[in-house]
Formats: C-alpha cells, sequence, structure tokens
C-alpha cells in the first residue's frame, strides 16, 4: 500500500523546531521551582531551641588590677636589692637597703641639739625660780615701806620676761622633738619595706646607684596584684553605646584562644582616645589569674588579645540558620522557604513570613512564623542557577514563510 507524505518546507521545520526550545524550558522551570517535590540532597535547616547572644567586639589588654610604684622617701646609694622581678613579697617585707650613714648623722645632730635645748631650757627654769622670789621679796618690803615701786616693778618685769623667754624655750624644744622624730623617720626610709603583698612586677635601680629625693621621689621597684587582673578593652564610637557598666565580657589572648577568661563591666571611661584619627573608648572589667603557683596564672601584665562584649542575649529560643532569610518584606520580616512535610507531596516548598529578633554571624531569632522541628530550605543551585527563583525568558519571535 502506497502512503502520501506532505512534504514541509524547510523553514517551517525550523520554525516549529523554535518555538518547541523556549516553551519546554519554561515548563522545566516552572517543573522545578513549584511542582517537583525537593530532593533528599537538598539543603535544609530545622528550627531549634538555642541561645543567641549579640556581641561587641574589641581589642583589650590585660593589666593587673593593682599596681604600685614603690619610691625612695631620702636620699642616698643603693646598698642592697633584697628581692629580685617576679619574687612573691608579704606586706612589711623588706625591699631595699639604701646607704643610712648621712641619716644617721642627721639623727645624732637633731638629738644634740635637743639635747642642748633642753639644757637651756633647765637653766631658764632656775632663773625664773629666783626671779619670783625677788619679786616676792619686793612685795613685801613695798607694803613696809622698805623699797621704792621702782624696785618692785623692776622685779616684775624682770619675771615677766624671764617667762617669755621661758615660753619661746619650750616652743623651740617642742620643735627640736619634732627634728629628731623627723630624722628619726629619715632613717628609717632608708631601709624600704613592701607597702602591700603582691609580686615583684620590675626593678628600676641597680645596687651601688645613688637616687636623689630632693626634687621628685625616684621610683625603686613595681609591686602589683596579679590574681586579679584589669582588662582594658578599648571600644569604637560606632558600638560604645550599645555598651552598659555590668555586661558581661570575655577576653581571650592570641596565644589561647580558646580559653575565655570572664568577668563584668566595671567602669566605662568618659574620655576617649584618637588613634588613627579614630576615636575609641576605655571600657574595663576584672577578671580571676589565679593558679597553684605564679608562674601557672594564665595571663601576664600587658598581654593582648580580643574582648567579647555580651550587649544582648535571649536563652533557648525558636532559631534557624541566617542564610535561610530571603527577601526582606518589612522591618524584622522576611519570607522563608519551608519544605512541607505534612502534604501529599512531601518536601513541597513553601513561601512564609516570619518575624526575627536578634542574629548574629550565623543564626536569627525566630519572633514569629515558624514552630519547633520545622524545616526551613537554604539557598542551592543546580548548574549555577537558581531554582528557588523563576528566571526571566524572552520567548524568540518565530515567522513563517
Amino acid at each position: 500500500m502506497h502512503r502520501w507524505r506532505l512534504p514541509l518546507p524547510k523553514r517551517a521545520v525550523v520554525s516549529i523546531l523554535l518555538l518547541l526550545v523556549p516553551l519546554a524550558v519554561v515548563f522545566g522551570a516552572y517543573w522545578v521551582r513549584s511542582d517537583v517535590p525537593i530532593s533528599d540532597g537538598a539543603n535544609r535547616a530545622a528550627v531549634e531551641l538555642a541561645d543567641i547572644s549579640q556581641v561587641v567586639l574589641a581589642s583589650g589588654v590585660a593589666q593587673p588590677r593593682l599596681k604600685v610604684d614603690v619610691s625612695a622617701q631620702v636620699s642616698g646609694q643603693v646598698l642592697k636589692l633584697h628581692v629580685q622581678p617576679g619574687d612573691a613579697v608579704n606586706e612589711g617585707q623588706l625591699l631595699v637597703s639604701l646607704n643610712p650613714d648621712l641619716a644617721r648623722n642627721d639623727v645624732a645632730q637633731a638629738r644634740a641639739s635637743l639635747a642642748q635645748q633642753s639644757a637651756a631650757l633647765a637653766s631658764k627654769k632656775i632663773d625664773l625660780s629666783l626671779a619670783e622670789r625677788e619679786a616676792q621679796r619686793q612685795k613685801i618690803l613695798f607694803k613696809g615701806q622698805a623699797t621704792s615701786a621702782t624696785e618692785l616693778e623692776k622685779a616684775e618685769a624682770d619675771l615677766a620676761k624671764i617667762q617669755r623667754d621661758l615660753a619661746g624655750l619650750v616652743a623651740t624644744q617642742n620643735k627640736q622633738e619634732v627634728d629628731v622624730a623627723n630624722a628619726v623617720l629619715k632613717l628609717n626610709f632608708t631601709q624600704v619595706s613592701a607597702p602591700m603583698a603582691g609580686e615583684v612586677a620590675s626593678v628600676a635601680v641597680q645596687k651601688g646607684q645613688t637616687v636623689n629625693a630632693n626634687y621628685q621621689s625616684p621610683v625603686l621597684l613595681t609591686l602589683a596584684k596579679l590574681d586579679v587582673m584589669t582588662i582594658r578593652a578599648q571600644v569604637s564610637e560606632a558600638d560604645i553605646r550599645r555598651v552598659r557598666v555590668g555586661q558581661q565580657a570575655t577576653f581571650s589572648t592570641l596565644g589561647d584562644s580558646e580559653k575565655l577568661h570572664t568577668g563584668n563591666i566595671r567602669l566605662i571611661q568618659p574620655l576617649p582616645e584618637k588613634l588613627n584619627n579614630a576615636v575609641f573608648y576605655n571600657v574595663l572589667f576584672d577578671v580571676p589569674n589565679t593558679g597553684e603557683t605564679s608562674a601557672d596564672r594564665p595571663l601576664m601584665s600587658e598581654m593582648t588579645g580580643q574582648v567579647k562584649i555580651v550587649v544582648a542575649q535571649v536563652q533557648q529560643v525558636l532559631t534557624l540558620p541566617l542564610a535561610a532569610l530571603g527577601e526582606k518584606v518589612a522591618d524584622d520580616t522576611y519570607l522563608v522557604q519551608v519544605s512541607d512535610v505534612s502534604s501529599e507531596r512531601q518536601h513541597t516548598p513553601q513561601k512564609r513570613r516570619i518575624r526575627i529578633g536578634l542574629s548574629d554571624n550565623t543564626q536569627v531569632q525566630v519572633v514569629d512564623g515558624l514552630q519547633l522541628g520545622e524545616q526551613v530550605l537554604l539557598p542551592r543551585s543546580v548548574q549555577g542557577v537558581d531554582t528557588l527563583s523563576a528566571p526571566k525568558l524572552t520567548l524568540p519571535v518565530v515567522t513563517s514563510q
């Protein structure tokens, strides 16, 4: 049996093919986006309960909570250093001995002057006794008209003068007693003792060195209490408004970033510092620095590291990865793709609006719109084309001739 075939022009065939290709692309994109269930290999994230913290990052340096510069209160030559850097000392322990010869001579001279003054005072008291008796005798004689009024007045004037001289000598003696006490005190200052318990942080003098305390007190050594360290964090002016006294802060050193030293902010210094035209505010908080021995303490003076200040925190709230957020609809409101496992066609994505709260670098708090355990799709690509957004295609115009 002979079949009849209608011949088709070549241009008509080409036109039909050009029409079918874009229709197939549009159908495939729609099928991938809406109708085809998400494969088991799709990236999903479950809504979980977790803690979220917002932190302010800053650089910090560790410094002793209490540090005292021990200075010389008298001039002299350093005879002996009784401690070295790193030594633990008790309050009142001898640290440095200065040459006591000059101070000892000053004590001897002050005591000699006091003895001389005491002798002069004793002599004046004898004169006072004689003058009192002479004045009394002149009064008796004057009553019996055995002496003139002139003699009586002279005796009384001599008595008054001696009394005034005696008062001056007493004041001078009191002053010289104070001079002796000061000389003894300066002699004691040649033995420099620890004003508090702590560790020797540094020693600024050497044996045989002469220190001069006439104009300013020269620093001999520095003591520090290292069982509590103060962390000085430099917070930028953009973040300082979120920092408050009492907030929790952590400090980690460059050498041991995994160990966190935790404390609470106790002071925000109001005057800033400028570094390369940038403004920073010093924020202080204390952290413990204990160990079985001084060598076991984890922190040392002037260690640098990173500071994290917790400015906001929520605990055990609904969370999902920050990457799951889609288009922003309004303030704190976003669209997400939810995998609807309850439908007949499992894993079919479904757009939903959610309201968020706190967020950090990886997670965000879900305030409304999702429930615990729901699956949210994360952005994924197939051959470089986003399957969660419909491609914009332009159909070619086909003309037949």
